[in-house]
């Protein structure tokens, strides 16, 4: 101990001595070299006796302050040094200098004194890539990445940088401009970092996920600039898009963006949202044919991710903007069997039978709508609409007895409805479709009852006659029940030209043979009397189909009953029409 008190006397001596001659003369430009030299002198006693912070300041006053001299970058040095020391007894608790951020500031600044006064010094290059770590710790990422910027240009150009220096450099620039939003940069910087990396460097995956998501930051920064928030993007209903020129230029750019990350990191984590936000987007810009083959290669490829239940709404409202009728039923179809009894599932099956049926996938249509006509017997309107549809094939393909019992389930289903609910009238076109059904069996008992002739005995085959007609006027007027002013006017001709057929099929039947001419002209004047009464009746139906006329209703068959009115009773109806002449004179 006493020999330390005599160092310690003898450095506390000598450092007296040489402040008094640096103090004394410090002014005296003559010994201004004299004085730098004394003042080293005095920065290594008192580095000697453990007065850290003041051989720092003489450390540093000889190697910047004073005149130049030969061992400021030693002094400069051994300043670092020092600093070096005193943070290692700051840190273990023995110094009670400043705070530890003021002595890591004052640390740090002599390290950048010490690189901007000496950059070609050997160790000004290990300085750099210290303070630049420190600093990126600290998270001053600009100041940071102004070292890691001056290391790989301007150190790059002094020395021969180690293959850990330049990764350094490197990561700090990557992951400081990331930090900072400037990702165009960070992208560059994470580029030119995997370049150097080795194949099998341990961190190429963190790196390639950091590149990824530098990549996927700069397509969200287009898309906030104009106002589009990438997650409402996600769930947008295609339905409802409405974009300006701008912002579709945004979601252009995102889409390179993406692409871009999907080239340069195939294997990371945010490839999957990329593919699916590509698609999307597409699919926002009207790229339909691109959005459908995203769609469809997504499903395909992750089949297990969450992101692709949402993919067969958006497939749909595509297909249908394209007009590919097929796949988009056959989707139609797969959503009709996950949920058969509900209101969805019951849509969604009529729907693919029209779809299949815009595609003249004739066969397909036919077995949809079949399937819907015997599942959902309610609503009306669709259910008769299958059937309309069914019937209509098979008017096509000639197949009559098919289409006819189609024609009957129209028909009967709307009389069901009336029959339970005598107010409920059912539809417009569920009513016009029963008419026109029930318009078609009319006619056919209309060509039964043609059919039948008048032969001797005339009582036997006019009895078949007349049951013929009877059941051709039920069929006309259960035409008519169904109020369709359309085939109302069509069944009271038809059921007025019954009656008169049956007039003219009297007067022209079959007379027994062996009559002789009395006898003959009075079986004339017995089926004149016998068809009179049907004449009568055929004019007054006629009358009841003209008056529709006072209705405002004057369609072909109010017309047809008018002509032949003007056969039965010319007088009255076969008048022609004036067109009274207007002169100046009757002005």
């Amino acid at each position: 101990d006493s020999l330390q008190t005599l160092k310690d006397d003898a450095y506390d001596n000598a450092v007296g001595y040489y402040a008094d001659f640096i103090n004394s003369f410090s002014f005296d430009d003559a010994l201004a070299g004299q004085v730098a030299e004394l003042r080293f002198y005095m920065a290594e006693a008192l580095l000697a006796s453990l007065q850290y912070q003041k051989a720092i300041e003489a450390f540093e006053t000889y190697a910047y302050i004073d005149q130049v001299n030969p061992m400021a970058v030693e002094a400069a040095y051994a300043a670092i040094l020092a600093w070096q020391e005193l943070l290692q007894l700051h840190n273990a608790g023995i110094a009670d200098n400043a705070g530890g951020n003021e002595l890591s500031l004052s640390y740090q600044q002599s390290q950048a004194k010490y690189i901007d006064a000496f950059p070609g010094d050997e160790r000004a290059l290990t300085i750099a890539v210290t303070l630049m770590q420190a600093l990126y710790m600290q998270k001053d990422y600009i100041s940071a990445m102004r070292w890691s910027s001056w290391i790989l240009e301007e150190a790059s150009n002094m020395h021969q940088l180690s293959y850990e220096q330049t990764e350094s450099a490197l990561l700090v620039n990557a992951h400081g401009n990331f930090a900072l939003g400037n990702y165009v940069l960070a992208e560059t910087s994470y580029d030119d970092l995997l370049r150097t990396l080795p194949k099998d460097d341990d961190r190429r995956d963190e790196l390639n996920e950091s590149l990824a998501t530098a990549i996927y930051k700069q397509a969200e920064q287009s898309l906030r600039d104009q106002g589009l928030d990438q997650a409402a993007l996600a769930n947008i209903d295609l339905q409802d898009v409405s974009l300006e020129e701008q912002q579709r230029q945004a979601l252009t750019q995102a889409i390179e963006h993406f692409a871009r990350l999907i080239d340069k990191t195939p294997d990371a984590s945010s490839r999957v949202i990329a593919e699916y936000d590509i698609t999307t987007y597409h699919a926002l810009l009207g790229n339909w044919d691109k959005a459908i083959k995203g769609w469809l290669a997504f499903e395909k490829r992750y089949p297990d991710n969450d992101l692709s239940s949402n993919i067969k709404p958006q497939l749909l409202f595509a297909y249908e903007k394209t007009e590919n009728w097929t796949p988009a039923a056959q989707l139609l179809i797969e959503k009709y069997q996950q949920s058969p009894d509900s209101e969805e599932g019951r849509l969604s099956l009529y729907t693919a039978a029209e779809y299949f049926d815009k595609a003249n996938d004739r066969s397909r249509a036919l077995d949809t709508y079949r399937r819907y006509a015997h599942a959902y017997e309610q609503p009306i309107a669709q259910a008769n609409e299958a059937r309309y549809r069914m019937s209509q094939f098979y008017l096509e393909s000639g197949e009559d007895t098919k289409r006819r019992f189609w024609l009957n389930k129209i028909m009967q289903a709307q009389l069901a409805l009336s029959s339970a609910d005598p107010s409920n009238a059912g539809t417009p076109r569920s009513r016009y479709l029963a008419a026109m059904s029930a318009m078609v069996f009319a006619q056919d008992a209309d060509y039964i009852f043609s059919h039948i002739k008048l032969t001797a005995p005339i009582d036997k085959s006019l009895r078949k006659k007349q049951k013929a007609l009877e059941s051709a006027i039920n069929a006309y007027d259960r035409v008519m029940s169904f109020a369709v002013a359309e085939y109302t006017t069509a069944a009271n001709f038809k059921l007025a030209d019954l009656y008169a057929g049956l007039v003219n099929d009297l007067m022209d039947s079959e007379r027994p043979s062996g009559l002789s001419m009395l006898e003959l002209e009075q079986y004339d004047m017995l089926l004149e009397e016998q068809a009179y009464p049907f004449e009568e009746t055929a004019i007054q139906i006629h009358e009841q189909n003209i008056s529709r006329v006072q209705k405002g209703l004057y369609d072909d068959y109010v017309k047809q009953s008018f002509s032949a009115l003007s056969r039965f009773m010319p007088a009255r109806y076969n008048k022609p029409e004036i067109n009274p002449e207007v002169t100046i004179n009757d002005l």
